[in-house]
């Protein structure tokens, strides 16, 4: 009886090592190669441009630092992902109330989906919106937070600054996001405007 608790407990000892070795952060553990360029990107971090692929297969930059739009709204999405399809007639709604807000507004939905899938995607739930699939990022790659959680959301200023990022089900607070900087915008003619000839 002795030699089976001491099996059972050796088998447990075993086990609970095998535990602390594979925990994030300790040394020979899968964590310990992790670095900082992997955390998601976080309100007030920048992205300037990234690399996505069109319908076709061709390289498509897309930059976010740009003088011609004052926000950028990415959707992240994945065709296979259960939720991307639930919240995707509800987003198609949200392009068109976007859209209709400001045209200096860019939309992009993006996935780690290959083109041809992505976009059959979006021709199923009638998405007026650019799709770009950001493909063979590897996962230690920052750019990879931006397909790595679906349905997501996302909110950059014309400086590639992230102003709101968040689940796929918070347009409405990306709509107000989007109001708030247009609201900043300054308005140029306003002084030729008003003048009196």
């Amino acid at each position: 009886m002795k030699r089976f608790h001491d099996m059972v407990f050796y088998a447990l000892m075993v086990g609970i090592l095998v535990q602390v070795l594979m925990m994030p952060g300790e040394p020979g553990g899968r964590g310990s190669a992790q670095s900082p360029a992997q955390l998601p990107f976080r309100p007030g971090d920048t992205l300037r441009s990234f690399s996505g692929v069109d319908e076709a297969g061709l390289p498509a930059a897309i930059q976010l630092a740009t003088e011609t739009g004052l926000a950028t709204v990415l959707y992240a999405f994945h065709p296979d992902c259960s939720f991307s399809r639930e919240s995707a007639p509800g987003w198609a709604r949200h392009f068109t109330a976007i859209a209709a807000a400001d045209s200096r507004v860019r939309q992009i939905a993006v996935t780690a989906a290959d083109p041809a899938s992505a976009h059959a995607f979006a021709q199923r739930f009638q998405w007026q919106i650019d799709i770009r699939s950001i493909v063979g990022v590897s996962a230690r790659e920052k750019q990879h937070s931006l397909v790595s959680r679906t349905p997501w959301v996302f909110v950059f200023d014309s400086q590639g600054v992230l102003r709101m990022e968040g689940h796929g089900n918070r347009v409405a607070e990306a709509e107000e996001t989007v109001s708030l900087l247009l609201s900043q915008q300054p308005v140029t003619n306003r002084r030729k405007g008003s003048r009196k000839r």
